[in-house]
């Protein structure tokens, strides 16, 4: 009887013993959980402080009321995160650009939370004066077998139909019809001496300095079976020539050089081939009410066109490689717009516009 008493004593004394075990480790898995889950909260505040902080930067820097020379001000003055928080939410986050290009910055936010750090960053794309294949004020129409390769945009106010009826998305490689409100304006004079000599004949070559680039050329000039080779040097700066009307047959035009070519006419009716090199961004500018005509044939133009209140039409077999901004442009049968970013790169400053401002193109977390 007292060994079973010893026995049942001994069982007690175990049982007590594993019970306390375990409740030792059950309180300190407890502990562990609960520490885990507030650190976890701490890391959630952290990361939403420095994404608040990202936004707010980002929204400053695409606001189009900033300059151009303001934001290269900033992305210069805040290459890394400097020792000054801003407070937020119970927090804090300071803010850096790390990317010095200002064409695409990126904004660096590390938000704070109880000690625990995050790090977010946002990148952004300067929008372009061409930012779409085709963007129009009044309309865009297309015939049978044209297409424009990239996207489509309208102001407001402007359609964009085809014929019989048919949707227009039928003719656009990328889908949807965009509604843009960008602060287009017409074309400014560029205010450049009238040339001193006579536009030459049959193949010419134009090179800084020959008395051709940035000049104004007032008499109409016909071409037919030519070429026109203008190299613009290599300054990388903004090249410009001005022709008021411009009829070109079977003509090819080479550009060169390092930088822009900013080509104004009123009137252009063109059957031919404008090639630019890669280094070069080519722009026709064509004035307010004037017509540019791409005639039928086999050809290509490499280059930018700008033309908010001119209208445009583009035949058959021609291929419009950059991007176009018209008031009316038609496209017929056969006749193509290829969207190509090199040629699109054209900054509104550039052409004396206030900033479009910027896209945010992806978030990094």
């Amino acid at each position: 009887m007292r060994n079973n008493k010893g026995a049942a004593m001994l069982y007690v004394l175990l049982v007590s013993l594993v019970i306390f075990i375990l409740g030792g480790t059950i309180l300190a898995t407890g502990l562990g959980e609960t520490r885990f889950a507030v650190r976890t909260e701490n890391k959630a505040k952290a990361y939403y402080i420095a994404r608040g902080g990202a936004a707010a930067a980002a929204e400053w820097v695409a606001d189009p009321a900033q300059t151009r020379d303001e934001i290269k001000t900033l992305i210069t003055n805040n290459k890394t995160n400097s020792d000054t928080w801003t407070s937020f939410a119970d927090g804090q986050f300071k803010v850096s650009f790390p990317n010095d290009n200002y064409l695409t910055p990126q904004v660096k936010s590390i938000g704070e939370y109880a000690n625990v750090q995050q790090t977010v960053r946002v990148n952004l794309q300067k929008i372009y004066l061409f930012d779409a294949a085709v963007t129009v004020k009044e309309m865009l129409f297309f015939e049978n077998n044209s297409n424009v390769y990239g996207q489509v945009a309208r102001l407001p106010g402007a359609e964009v139909t085809a014929k019989n009826g048919t949707d227009p998305n039928l003719h656009i490689s990328e889908p949807p019809i965009l509604d843009v409100d960008h602060p287009y304006d017409s074309p400014p004079d560029p205010n450049l001496p009238v040339a001193t000599i006579p536009w030459g004949t049959g193949n010419i070559s134009i090179v800084p300095e020959d008395g051709y680039l940035n000049k104004e050329f007032l008499s109409p000039i016909n071409m037919s079976n030519g070429s026109i080779n203008i190299d613009i040097g290599d300054s990388g700066d903004i090249a410009y020539l001005q022709l008021h009307e411009f009829n070109a047959n079977n003509v090819v035009i080479n550009v060169e050089g390092a930088g822009s070519l900013f080509l104004y006419v009123d009137n252009i009716d063109f059957k031919g081939n404008l090639y630019s090199e890669d280094t070069v961004q080519t722009m026709l500018v064509v004035n307010d009410e004037g017509n540019l005509n791409f005639q039928t044939g086999s050809s290509t133009f490499q280059a930018s066109i700008y033309g908010l209140n001119a209208d445009m039409t583009i035949k058959a077999n021609f291929a419009s490689v950059g991007a176009i901004v018209a008031r009316n442009l038609n496209i017929e049968s056969g006749g193509n717009i290829t969207y190509d970013s090199k040629y699109g790169k054209i900054e509104p400053e550039d052409m004396g516009y206030p900033s479009f401002g910027y896209h945010k193109v992806s978030w990094n977390d």
